[in-house]
């Protein structure tokens, strides 16, 4: 299995409803949990993020959607029972989504770069994570440091019981592991002891990943 990031945009001219018909593929508590979620959008990220990464198993492992089972580590991080050697990481923000799929842990996180909130920077990052971000002074450096930590913490498997301000993202041993695609206007980050320096991020259209779910059964 290659290592490999996906990066979805949605269309907001495809409503949710139209989703509808692919409901049932997955398990009855994952579709009360999508129903749970107030907005359309919430359910529409939710529901294409848990449908594709069920796809890319099938493709990968040669399985079939009703043979897929997930279970939760003691901190929240999903895993595929069965399948030691698969690991994957969802991320989504709004109207896009990036999974990773791997042989090795893997943490992805992803944000669309906006005008900075740097209160937030001072009350969660670091002494030189700050002033990476100051020296540089564009918002892309904040959501770089934002996803960098997001996605550290999700390859961890600990998620936010490990404190934010705890650790330090350009420390060089934490850095290594560490790497960052820009695509349009959204950053996505990457943690893993694989090297995804090389990696080519495959950008997919919402109509191609409607595609890719009708081949799943």
């Amino acid at each position: 299995m290659k290592d490999k990031i996906y990066f979805i945009e949605l269309n907001e001219d495809k409503k949710y409803e139209e989703y509808k018909q692919y409901f049932s593929l997955l398990p009855l508590a994952k579709q009360q949990q999508i129903d749970k979620f107030r907005y359309d959008i919430d359910k529409k990220l939710s529901l294409i993020a848990d449908l594709f990464i069920r796809f890319l198993i099938c493709q990968n492992l040669n399985l079939h959607n009703k043979e897929i089972s997930f279970e939760k580590n003691s901190f929240g991080k999903p895993y595929l029972m069965g399948n030691a050697e698969f690991h994957f990481n969802i991320s989504h923000t709004r109207n896009a989504i990036a999974i990773g799929i791997s042989s090795n842990p893997i943490g992805v996180d992803i944000e669309k770069i906006k005008c900075a909130d740097l209160k937030i920077a001072e009350r969660f990052f670091c002494s030189n994570e700050l002033e990476y971000i100051q020296s540089n002074k564009q918002d892309r450096f904040f959501y770089e440091i934002w996803t960098k930590k997001e996605a550290y913490i999700k390859w961890d498997g600990r998620g936010l019981s490990i404190p934010l301000d705890s650790f330090d993202v350009t420390e060089s041993t934490i850095d290594k592991i560490l790497h960052t695609i820009t695509i349009h206007d959204y950053i996505i980050s990457i943690c893993s002891r694989q090297d995804f320096s090389g990696t080519w991020c495959m950008e997919l259209t919402e109509d191609s990943v409607l595609d890719c779910l009708q081949k799943l059964s």
